[in-house]
């Protein structure tokens, strides 16, 4: 990482945030038993609390979102794994089921695996590695607890005491050790914020005045319903399978997912972002740029992955610039990895098992590719329209496309999603004393005002 990052908030950790009333314990005192990691309130979605319906005790009763009310049904023990309400209740996963669904409820504690609790990136993880999960992403009063498979949702981000760890400020870097020499910062989003800055990003393409949401024969329709989730550290481009609750139903078998696009606008500079790529057979992630001008081309592929299971897969990232003869790109160095003819180069691992730095330096006559500091390949490039005159300002754009004769043209896995680009930073450079900037204005910022993008 280049940022802190904080990946495992253990049980341990303890909420001593003013006004709330969480409370550290390390060892027996004043009633207090042994081994006490933390004892408080547990805030969820909306800013409302993990609750006990009605301060009830009794075996069955229901664990739900409420408003926060300093009450005992929102007072909660975390000891040796298992989570305490009211009475001494343990949380509990109805039945010892580990399924999708599964009601989350108080029981007399006994020890057993379905009330075993660790808090991970933010998330309460239970049986079968399953999340709790506030049930269809609402926000009412009473909406009920459930065990669900962990998506990083808002729905599933519980903080002790209302705090998570202070996360870095936006932008705070340090830059990675690719950056050229002679190159300043003049644009970035580290996605540290609880929610997506859209006052750096729009959430559709440029054309139809900003609100297009496809291109070509893609399956996916880019939406803003829990299809922009943030966890404090990272950014999740989600796509949702058609009819999943979690997100819009758009009919006729399409997906919902999600792109950026940048508010700020640059001619020529390096390009850098660190990003985990979806699994799943017709997922198609791209970190691109386009003229703001909305003639097209030119247009500059910093990367797309594409994974069709047969022609491409997991271990290839495609990269590439359209040519219609006036832009007169030709190879100027390729690794020996990389494939001319179809533009893609072949890694020793798959691109959706972890983190990687994919880079790209554009000046006035070249785009050079680069993975984890690797060049891969470099070609000549102008950034002319057609009709020869100049391209103009460029906007950066990432996005999860699904399907289309591309990516789907051996089928999608319905069944791997919901799936999601994750996105660590995206960072411009631009050579110092040489900087070109300038401001997107066509776009509607069509994010809810509450959250939830």
């Amino acid at each position: 990482m280049f940022k802190p990052i904080f990946k495992l908030w253990v049980l341990t950790l303890v909420s001593s945030v003013a006004g709330c009333h969480g409370v550290a314990d390390t060892g027996a005192a004043s009633g207090t038993p042994a081994g006490l990691s933390y004892r408080g309130p547990i805030v969820g979605l909306a800013g409302k609390c993990l609750d006990a319906r009605g301060a009830s005790s009794a075996d069955g009763t229901v664990v739900q979102l409420y408003t926060c009310n300093g009450t005992a049904a929102q007072e909660w023990t975390i000891i040796d794994g298992q989570l305490l309400g009211p009475g001494g209740k343990c949380v509990d996963v109805a039945g010892n089921v580990s399924d999708n669904g599964t009601a989350v409820q108080l029981w007399g504690c006994w020890g057993g695996p379905n009330q075993q609790w660790s808090l991970e990136n933010g998330q309460l993880v239970g049986l079968g590695g399953r999340c709790l999960d506030i049930a269809g992403n609402i926000s009412s009063d009473g909406t009920p607890a459930i065990l669900w498979d962990c998506w990083g949702g808002p729905n599933q981000h519980w903080s002790l005491g209302g705090t998570t760890p202070p996360p870095p400020p936006a932008g705070d870097g340090p830059n990675s050790p690719y950056v050229p020499a002679g190159y300043d910062l003049v644009f970035s989003d580290e996605f540290n914020e609880a929610q997506l800055d859209t006052s750096k990003w729009w959430t559709r393409y440029v054309y139809s005045g900003g609100t297009l949401d496809s291109l070509n024969d893609e399956l996916q329709r880019y939406r803003e319903t829990n299809n922009h989730v943030m966890n404090g550290s990272t950014l999740k481009l989600m796509a949702y399978a058609p009819g999943d609750p979690r997100s819009e139903n758009l009919g006729s078998g399409l997906f919902s997912s999600g792109m950026i696009r940048s508010k700020t606008t640059v001619k020529y500079g390096y390009f850098e972002a660190r990003v985990k790529m979806p699994a799943g057979q017709g997922v198609w992630p791209a970190f691109w740029l386009n003229s703001e001008a909305q003639t097209w081309p030119p247009e500059i592929d910093i990367f797309e992955f594409v994974n069709n299971g047969v022609e491409d897969k997991a271990n290839m990232l495609h990269t590439g610039v359209i040519d219609h003869g006036a832009q007169g790109s030709a190879f100027l160095y390729a690794d020996s990895a990389f494939n001319t003819q179809w533009t893609f180069w072949t890694a020793p691992y798959s691109f959706a098992d972890d983190f990687h730095v994919i880079g790209a330096l554009w000046d006035g006559t070249t785009e050079t590719d680069f993975v984890d500091g690797q060049r891969i390949v470099q070609r000549g490039y102008r950034w002319v329209h057609d009709d020869g005159s100049d391209g103009g300002y460029a906007h950066v754009l990432l996005n999860f496309a699904i399907g289309g004769q591309w990516a789907g043209r051996h089928g999608v896995d319905t069944g791997a999603f919901p799936q999601a680009l994750e996105i660590d930073y995206v960072r411009v450079y631009q050579k110092s004393g040489s900087h070109d900037t300038s401001v997107s204005t066509t776009g509607h910022d069509l994010c809810p005002g509450n959250g939830g993008c």
